[in-house]
């Protein structure tokens, strides 16, 4: 009886240590797994958890240990942020394997959320009876932003695409208008209201084209033209505009200091960024309320640069400070971020982070500070500009322009653009002062035109239909090296070329462009 009693007692034992062994190597296989793994009875409540698990819930297993899954495991859907049902019952219900959408956000017991992928199954033992539920989930959190910026990405560049066609157009109509006015302007000398006209009309045409130069600059993200800017002189000239797009339940106050060094910085962008604050401000303002602007001159050493991040030196400070509502912290440290908006679907989320482009450009700095309730103060720093550190001198002055055309001009020009109206300007421009000229409106009418005549300049398109004005020059270099070329365009795009075409590239004539225009390009062909 001893022995028998003993026997089963070690094999009791040994059952015992197996079961620990088991036990032991499901918990380092389970800990060992990089996906949550969470374990239920067949009651929904949890009875293991993995150290994943525990990391994206935020719940201890001690503390979870016997609660309903649905308290540990709180999910909705990304988008509406409606709960969604828990697939436990769904799982123990019909004994089959269930699988969440692909919008599904964990929200974590210390309020961080995951976007998470999961599938549930039912654990059954050997009776074949479900025993509870075995639930696997992965935090694809970073994956979803990385798709979600690839897809911002293609959007842009998308509306780059679709922006750059429409520009090339646009600035042939825009090159076509300002070109004749230019004409007419010349022809009605004589009669000043007519010319009036003519001038409301260029005005109108060089708005247009500003506003198509802007929506380029941002949509190829390159730095538009800059030129020396006084900021004082800049935010009195467009007062009356800021007056106006705040209402008048907003208080603007101008506090500028007269003598402030200039900067250097293309003027739309900077008027484009002060009212991009403003209506910002005026959007966190509710009722009636005070904005203020005040500029001023300081000198940083290296230390109080350093804490900013610039370099040390003179600056011109911009500070805009509103009475609105304020920011959190959380929501200050995303403004500067694309298409973050505090203002639903009716922003767009880019005005910050242009501003915030602009500085990084100018290799200036933007600080905010802000309290919710106390409202918000923007605070930008633009280098000094110093005369000596950007010059022009690729552009030839009035009296040696003049002294240019005066000369007698043998060359025979031949003007290519599949815009037959702007072809027609360029040529009667530069007959107008002395050239012979022939024109084309393809890459391949104008091979034929050069074959069969002699051409010494040639004036060019880039965007034409078969043949771009790149193709034409690479084969008109190879051929007839004697041609100088000079291309033009309404919207360069950043396609390769070859190396004949690199100097080509970098010195292209803008579209639309004036009579001026056109003979400063060529006085400095021809020089």
């Amino acid at each position: 009886m001893r022995n028998a009693f003993n026997k089963m007692e070690q094999n009791l034992n040994t059952l015992i240590n197996e079961l620990k062994d088991r036990e032991q190597r499901l918990d380092i296989t389970l800990n060992s797994i990089g996906d949550g793994v969470i374990a239920t009875d067949k009651n929904g409540c949890v009875t293991r958890m993995n150290p994943a698990a525990e990391k994206m819930t935020g719940w201890q297993l001690k503390d979870a240990k016997g609660k309903l899954i649905v308290d540990v495991f709180p999910i909705v859907d990304e988008t509406s942020r409606e709960p969604i049902q828990n697939p436990v019952e769904k799982v123990i219900a019909t004994g089959r394997t269930v699988y969440l959408s692909n919008h599904t956000t964990l929200l974590s017991k210390d309020g961080s959320e995951h976007q998470i992928e999961d599938s549930a199954a039912p654990i059954r033992g050997d009776d074949k009876n479900i025993h509870g539920m075995i639930l696997i989930f992965s935090d694809v959190t970073r994956r979803k932003q990385a798709e979600k910026k690839y897809r911002s990405a293609a959007k842009m560049d998308a509306l780059g695409k679709l922006t750059g066609g429409i520009a090339h157009d646009y600035n042939n109509m825009l090159g076509v208008i300002m070109g004749y006015c230019d004409l007419l302007d010349e022809e009605l000398s004589t009669q000043p209201a007519l010319k009036k006209y003519i001038n409301t009309i260029q005005k109108s045409a060089q708005r247009g084209a500003n506003l198509t130069k802007k929506l380029l600059d941002f949509s190829r993200h390159k730095p538009a033209e800059s030129k020396k800017i006084n900021l004082h002189s800049l935010l009195f000239e467009h007062e009356l505009m800021l007056k106006k797009t705040l209402t008048a339940r907003i208080d603007l106050h101008l506090n500028c200091e007269h003598n402030l060094w200039p900067i250097y910085i293309n003027e739309n962008d900077i008027v484009d960024a002060i009212l991009n604050m403003c209506i910002n401000a005026m959007h966190a303002i509710e009722g009636n309320g005070q904005l203020t602007i005040t500029t001023s001159n300081t000198t940083f050493n290296e230390d109080d640069a350093k804490n900013i991040g610039l370099a040390a030196g003179d600056y011109v400070v911009l500070n805009i400070t509103d009475t609105g509502c304020g920011m959190d912290n959380s929501t200050r440290d995303k403004i500067f971020d694309p298409f973050f908006s505090t203002k639903g679907e009716k922003g767009t989320g880019l005005g910050l982070s242009q501003v915030y482009g602009l500085m990084q450009r100018s290799k200036g700095a933007i600080k905010v500070y802000s309290e919710v309730g106390k409202g918000s103060q923007f605070t930008l720093y633009f280098p000094r500009y110093h005369e000596t550190s950007k010059t022009d001198d690729n552009q030839f002055s009035d009296d040696e322009l003049n002294y240019f055309l005066e000369k007698n001009h043998p060359e025979t020009i031949l003007v290519v653009d599949d815009e037959v109206d702007l072809a027609n300007f360029c040529c009667h421009v530069l007959e107008s002062n002395g050239f012979k000229t022939l024109s084309a409106n393809s890459a391949k009418a104008a091979l034929e035109i050069i074959y069969n005549n002699k051409v010494d300049i040639l004036i060019s398109d880039i965007i034409m239909p078969e043949m771009d004005g790149y193709q034409l020059a690479s084969i008109v270099s190879e051929k007839y090296p004697h041609i100088k070329i000079q291309l033009a365009s309404g919207f360069a795009d950043d396609r390769n070329v070859d190396e004949s075409c690199v100097a080509l590239q970098k010195n292209i004539l803008k579209k639309p462009y004036t009579t001026k225009d056109i003979l400063q390009c060529l006085s400095k062909l021809v020089s």
